[in-house]
């Protein structure tokens, strides 16, 4: 006669959701981290030739911006774009940083998790077929 216990499958799958939560903790205090020490350092560097001159080219008009970033200068459009927002709104040197650490602590977020998420993922019984797809 076999006896099967209904504790192993409950034991395993909190054991499961446990790992889960302590890399969701994790990921949030490492972001955090990384948000706490970029907003101290935020206007603590002097600035550099790329943010000013972003500031200085954001400041024409969006017909303006784009014929120098496209024509003339090159670049990545989308940073002119938001330094061209920043500049339009009244920002300055401080408020482009605080945009660009927005975009800085997202891709961290992002990267971390496409790094380690298929382990943790696996662990919680989800179907981690499109993170599969980036490692082969």
């Amino acid at each position: 006669m076999t006896v099967q216990s209904s504790a192993l499958p409950l034991e395993s799958a909190s054991r499961r959701l446990l790992g889960a939560h302590r890399f969701g903790l994790g990921l949030a205090a490492c972001t955090a981290a990384v948000a706490v020490f970029v907003l101290v350092q935020l206007s603590a560097w002097p600035p550099h030739e790329d943010e000013t001159l972003a500031l200085f080219v954001g400041r024409k008009d969006l017909g303006g911006l784009l014929s120098t970033v496209l024509n003339q200068r090159g670049g990545a459009p989308l940073h002119f774009l938001l330094a061209w927002i920043v500049a339009h709104l009244g920002g300055g040197l401080t408020a482009l940083r605080f945009v660009s650490a927005l975009f800085a602590l997202q891709k961290f977020a992002f990267v971390t998790v496409t790094l380690y998420a298929p382990a943790a993922l696996t662990t919680i019984d989800c179907d981690v077929a499109p993170f599969d797809q980036l490692y082969e």
